[in-house]
């Protein structure tokens, strides 16, 4: 850990105190004219830390700031695994050139806004700057491809739990990859899988989320506005480091177990399309089917009209509500 970032992390663990340069010269064994420095370095990366002669310095407030520490500050991990840009085409393409040169389980790519945000289907993810999460997660999970479907369903109930936690309405899923809120879609899930081609099992899988945290002051485009909603109607305090913090919580308690599948339960009771009737669109055709449960593997059991009961699997089909 750098000077700069000790002194930072100080400043978080005695958030709203002042702290003299005494106390981070005592502290971190840096000498007073070099904690300067680092406050002026961390003022310009938009950190507001007051400052009085005699009493020191005090983080007054970050709720602009988002960086790897202001999200370790809620949820302990290395922040040198995090890595946050102003701008990308997509945190999934840069987090595959990531982990194809090596990069460890758990790197976390994250960008402020996303120029060419993917769903399924290559569908694009509307990704304005600051009022949402998009973020890749660097998985190397021992599963086989078979069994891919798991990081994204483990990953919805994840974001819903963190919805709920902040909230404390409940948030539902739409198989397989979307998490609604209020009646809007306010999630989409996007897990890639890459195969080593040795023994064809899985290499790595990028698990890409992407959260509407507020509505941008622009609003949602035409094309959405009537699906697409905001978890959150005002903003707060560190709302994004605290969210990212949280829901990478919820991750890790579930991945940490995955062969125990706890997460079946909670994605199958927030299931939204159970015992509905739907549209089933796969390449080639569109047809009706009504929704009759979720299988143990996580896809879909439907019942056709003329009565035959099918599974449908991700990848394959996309499901619409009618």
């Amino acid at each position: 850990m750098s000077e700069k970032e000790s002194v930072l992390k100080l400043l978080f663990f005695y958030s709203g105190d002042y702290i003299t340069a005494e106390t981070f010269s005592r502290k971190l064994g840096i000498e007073k004219n070099k904690v300067y420095k680092h406050i002026q370095a961390l003022r310009l990366e938009g950190y507001n830390i007051d400052g009085q002669t005699n009493r020191g310095y005090r983080l007054s407030s970050a709720d602009d700031v988002f960086t790897a520490e202001s999200i370790s500050k809620f949820y302990p991990m290395d922040a040198e695994k995090i890595r946050i840009f102003s701008s990308l085409p997509s945190t999934n393409l840069t987090a595959k050139e990531m982990a194809s040169l090596g990069a460890p389980e758990g790197t976390v790519c994250i960008a402020e806004t996303q120029t060419n945000g993917r769903g399924r289907m290559e569908r694009k993810f509307y990704s304005p700057e600051k009022t949402g999460l998009y973020m890749s997660i660097i998985l190397r999970p021992r599963i086989a491809p078979a069994d891919a479907l798991q990081i994204t369903a483990l990953s919805a109930v994840a974001v819903a739990e963190t919805i709920e936690e902040f909230t404390g309405e409940s948030a539902q899923i739409k198989w397989v990859n979307d998490v609604y809120f209020k009646g809007k879609k306010v999630c989409g899930i996007l897990a890639e899988s890459a195969l080593n081609p040795k023994n064809l099992t899985v290499d790595y899988i990028i698990l890409g989320i992407g959260v509407n945290l507020f509505e941008p002051k622009s609003h949602f485009p035409r094309e959405i506005k009537s699906i697409a909603g905001a978890v959150f109607s005002d903003s707060f305090p560190e709302a994004r480091s605290k969210f990212t913090a949280i829901l990478l919580k919820n991750i890790y308690k579930y991945y940490g177990a995955l062969d125990k599948k706890e997460f079946f339960l909670p994605y199958k009771n927030r299931c939204m399309l159970t015992g509905k009737e739907v549209s089933v669109n796969t390449f080639s055709t569109i047809y009706p089917a009504t929704v009759l449960d979720i299988n143990d593997d996580f896809s879909l059991q439907i019942k056709l009209s003329d009565g035959t009961i099918q599974n449908l699997s991700t990848g394959e089909v996309s499901v619409k509500l009618r």
